[in-house]
């Protein structure tokens, strides 16, 4: 079989490699060259430097240890900071075994990808290399295709997708732990099936746990897991007690030692890892690390919990985690391992009630006792913690995953009945779609794939979607608008919101909140679950008196690669599908675009909330009845039609009046688009009295910036401002005789009394002046301040006009 598990090992390595691909060129584009700025290569310039600090500037001048989250200046989120430097408090021992010699051989830094991708390259061998003595030991008649399933799953049954598929300095720490623990087991099982150096087996189990807890310190609660192979060593007669204590104990003494003598000098104290000077809220906030009462939950969430499961591609979300216990910091999604769960119970089920695979288990006892006292502690550690992080399993899971894998191979190789044989077919089929789980699942986790490789990740979404796309025209998924009748209750003392409408999956969730008033006033809310939404107006109302409410919104409408929206043009597909409007008795009181998530439909619920947190209360303490869903279908009439009237607007521009800014060196808000995370700035500054300076932010791409502008700013100052990609969207009435021309690189560009005074290149987010706010930074940019100072406003110069400005708008050679 030796064969089969080189070929197998080697696709799963593709794989793993393929999804730490950090771009969508189809060839290899991890960093091995150049200067990286993560923490890790910061702290092995400092290293180079002679420091055991980052090599990076302080900009900031506290009189103590105060965390700077409570100062205005920015900071290095999750670093430390000490005696006026940072520090970091993951483990070391990455940095100092691998990252450090190659920037000092080579002049160049290895980018965290790549280094995580060596420790699970590192730790999937080691794995192997147990895996086969312990096959080869206790079940050597194992079936072929058996076999080819516990090789596929120690490489991508356990966390590995996950940390290679963000490769950040958070996973650096977590891949060593991972890598360093199975080299551990690797020789914890030599030394069980006989090998012919067990000392030296026991040496460098100890050395390599040693170098784990040097990755993360909570491997420390694994170290008593080698007192037992070393008591299988005694009681073999292979060596005394104070022999035993000569080779098990100075290895991982050693790498304590050094680590204790590096703790002390950075931070004064041996057993200071710098965890108590970490930069974030929770160390701002002086809480507790762990609690008894967390059990539960993160027991619940971790083993015992589905994760969310959706007709479109990755089709696996975190699981429901955003209603933790009052105290809980973390907020980090995680995906769920309940496979594992239920394919544990199975075998353990399975041994119980089978003589035969109990016997066959005993064999291994001393293997099993040492995967529980590797496991169990850490598992106990963590289910007390505070927050939470699927990287966190690191510390134990691939040992569980191996664990597991030790047993089925015993029960697959039993001779047994039909409830046996059913039992290891049931649990087989457990863990190959565990191992489903656990690859789509990385490709979801924190949408990091989607957004470093959105090529890549549509390709597969358009493959992914047909089977939804299918089950759609068969009637088994069916989208549409929302109407409903409400009623809303007296609001005595403080204004209170409530949900009235949610759907979608924890963490990607649409919402329509209300928020009510003791003035008998409410207030309704769309909300994009981490991005927040358009508000109405306040709205007057009678309590106990029925109102009638419909909703459009993304969220209710099928994915853009679906059939439905093959009747729209391609260029207003996507303004349909971000199209919000809220109707409260038949006036549009939302009337804006706004992000979407791709919300299974069985997911909607009416009068409450339970699938994200959000700030106001789960339920609606009000009464919604007559629910109707507008089915998009041809039996009620519903169809893109329908919809594709909204977008023959002939919005051409922006036409604003605004005071002229005070002077200095500040940008005011003048046109936001977009949303947080993918959206456009324009800002304006005012650096003498007769002199504007324009600014366009593109989030997370960059800045382009106009030269002082001479302008007469009169009060009012009018501006009008031009979008290429936002004009080219919409039609244009015939009588203006214009005929847009075929698409090119957008550009933005001002005009003030009929002369363009800057023109720019759109950076990126060409798409987002769909959805735009005058004269307000509500998307959070850092480049401007939140309002603008003064009166902003826009106004209709009539049709003849903004015929006139689109013609020469059009005539200006790009920039």
């Amino acid at each position: 079989m030796a064969g089969v598990t080189g070929v197998l090992a080697l696709c799963v390595f593709a794989i793993l490699v393929w999804l730490a691909n950090p771009t969508d060129a189809w060839t290899l584009q991890h960093g091995f060259t150049g200067q990286q700025q993560d923490y890790y290569n910061l702290l092995v310039d400092g290293m180079l430097e002679g420091k055991l600090s980052l090599d990076v500037e302080v900009t900031f001048a506290p009189s103590d240890d105060a965390p700077p989250p409570r100062l205005p200046e920015p900071y290095l989120l999750d670093a430390n900071f000490h005696d006026g430097r940072y520090y970091l408090y993951y483990g070391v021992v990455p940095a100092v075994a691998l990252m450090l010699p190659y920037s000092w051989l080579t002049g160049h830094d290895l980018s965290t990808g790549v280094v995580v991708l060596m420790f699970i390259a590192l730790g999937y061998t080691a794995a192997l290399g147990a895996y086969h003595r312990l096959r080869n030991q206790f079940f050597p008649e194992l079936p072929l295709l058996a076999h080819a399933l516990f090789v596929v799953c120690l490489g991508v049954g356990a966390i590995q997708p996950y940390l290679a598929v963000r490769g950040a300095f958070y996973e650096v720490p977590a891949s060593g732990v991972y890598a360093f623990t199975m080299l551990a087991a690797w020789f914890a099982v030599a030394i069980f099936t006989g090998t012919r150096r067990p000392l030296a087996a026991l040496a460098a189990a100890s050395l390599a746990m040693g170098l784990a807890v040097g990755c993360r310190p909570v491997a420390l609660f694994s170290l008593p897991a080698l007192l037992v192979p070393a008591w299988w060593i005694h009681r073999a007669r292979l060596a005394g007690i104070l022999r035993l204590g000569g080779v098990l104990l100075p290895p991982a003494a050693s790498v304590g030692v050094a680590l204790a003598i590096y703790n002390h000098a950075r931070f004064g104290s041996p057993l200071e890892f710098g965890f108590r000077y970490g930069l974030n809220s929770f160390f701002a906030s002086g809480d507790p690390l762990y609690s008894l009462k967390f059990i539960g939950p993160n027991l619940t969430w971790y083993y015992l919990s589905l994760p969310s499961l959706s007709p479109f591609f990755p089709f696996v979300f975190p699981v429901a985690s955003s209603f933790p216990p009052e105290g809980y910091h973390g907020v980090e999604a995680v995906q769920g391992q309940l496979w594992l769960t239920s394919a544990l119970g199975l075998s353990v089920v399975s041994s119980a009630v089978s003589r035969t695979v109990r016997a066959h288990l005993a064999e291994m006892r001393s293997w099993l006792l040492t995967i529980a006292i590797f496991v169990f502690p850490p598992l106990a550690f963590l289910l007390c913690l505070t927050m939470r992080g699927t990287r966190y399993l690191a510390d134990f899971q691939p040992m569980l995953v191996l664990g597991l894998v030790s047993i089925l191979g015993v029960m697959f190789v039993t001779r047994a009945g039909l409830l046996l044989r059913l039992a290891r077919r049931l649990a087989g089929t457990v863990v190959g779609l565990g191992m489903v789980v656990s690859l789509f699942g990385a490709i979801q986790q924190f949408d990091q794939f989607r957004n470093t490789r959105p090529e890549t990740f549509e390709r597969l979404a358009t493959i992914g979607d047909k089977p939804a796309s299918l089950a759609t025209r068969l009637g088994l998924l069916r989208y549409g608008l929302v109407a409903f009748d409400v009623t809303f209750p007296e609001v005595e003392g403080e204004a209170r919101m409530e949900p009235l409408l949610a759907l979608g999956l924890p963490g990607y969730s649409d919402s329509l909140n209300v928020s009510m008033y003791p003035s008998n006033q409410i207030e309704l809310m769309l909300d994009h679950s981490n991005y927040g939404g358009p508000r109405s107006r306040l709205i007057a109302i009678e309590p106990r008196k029925t109102y009638r409410i419909t909703v459009r919104m993304g969220a209710l409408l099928p994915p853009l690669n679906d059939d439905f929206f093959d009747a729209a043009p391609e260029d207003k597909r996507n303004y349909l599908k971000r199209k919000a409007v809220v109707t409260f008795d038949g006036e549009a009181v939302i009337d804006r675009t706004l992000g979407y998530y791709e919300a299974p439909p069985w997911t909607l619920q009416l009068g409450r909330n339970l699938i994200t947190r959000s700030p106001g209360s789960t339920t609606f303490s009000g009464t919604v009845t007559n629910i109707q869903r507008l089915w998009l279908d041809q039996e009620n009439g519903v169809g893109v039609e329908e919809f594709l009237a909204d977008a023959a607007s002939k919005r051409v521009g922006w036409f604003l009046e605004l005071d002229p800014p005070p002077i200095g060196e500040t940008f005011f808000p003048v046109l936001a688009a977009g949303e947080t995370g993918a959206g456009n700035l324009l800002g304006v500054r005012r650096p003498e009295s007769d002199h504007l300076v324009f600014q366009l932010d593109s989030w997370g791409i960059g800045l382009a910036k106009s030269p002082p502008i001479s302008l007469s700013l009169g009060a009012p100052l009018k501006l009008e401002v031009f979008v290429s990609s936002a004009v080219a969207f919409h039609d244009l009435p015939d009588a203006w005789g214009i005929e847009l021309p075929e698409p090119a690189p957008p550009v933005l560009q001002i005009w003030h009394e009929g002369q363009c005074v800057w023109q720019t290149p759109i950076l990126g987010h060409a798409g987002s002046f769909d959805a735009t706010t005058i004269g307000l930074n509500d998307k959070g940019f850092t480049t401007a301040t939140v309002d603008y100072a003064g009166k902003i406003s826009e106004f209709d110069p009539g049709d003849e006009e903004k015929a006139a400005f689109l013609g020469r708008a059009l005539k200006l050679p790009p920039p």
